[in-house]
C-alpha cells in the first residue's frame, strides 16, 4: 500500500514549489520511497529524494521609500506644530513684557 504525502513536480532546472505547510521550516528534508508500508513497519527502501527548503527574502525598494516618506512627513509635521506653538508663546510673552514696561 502506498501513501501519497505530497506531490512534487520539478521544472527543467530541478526546482519546484511545494504548496504545503509541512515544509514551513528551513532545512534539508530527505525522503525515501518505501514499499510494503504497514501501520508499524516499512521495508524495501529505495530512491532517496532530498529537498532543500529556504526562504526567498527580497526587499521591496518601493515599500521602503514610501515608508521613509511617511516618516519624513511625520517629522516635518512635528517640527511645524512645535514652531507654531513656540511663536505663540513668544508673542504672548512679549506682550506681557511690553505691558509691564509701560
Amino acid at each position: 500500500m502506498w501513501r501519497n504525502y505530497t506531490s512534487i513536480v520539478t521544472d527543467s532546472s530541478g526546482k519546484s514549489v511545494v504548496p504545503t505547510m509541512f515544509f514551513s521550516k528551513t532545512g534539508v528534508y530527505t525522503f525515501k520511497a518505501v514499499a510494503k508500508e504497514t501501520s508499524t513497519t516499512g521495508s524495501a527502501e529505495s530512491n532517496e529524494v532530498s529537498i532543500k527548503v529556504y526562504i526567498n527574502r527580497s526587499i521591496s525598494i518601493t515599500e521602503n521609500i514610501s515608508q521613509n516618506k511617511t516618516d519624513l512627513m511625520k517629522i516635518l509635521l512635528v517640527i511645524g506644530v512645535s514652531s507654531v506653538i513656540a511663536t505663540i508663546i513668544y508673542l504672548i510673552g512679549s506682550k506681557q513684557r511690553a505691558s509691564l514696561i509701560k
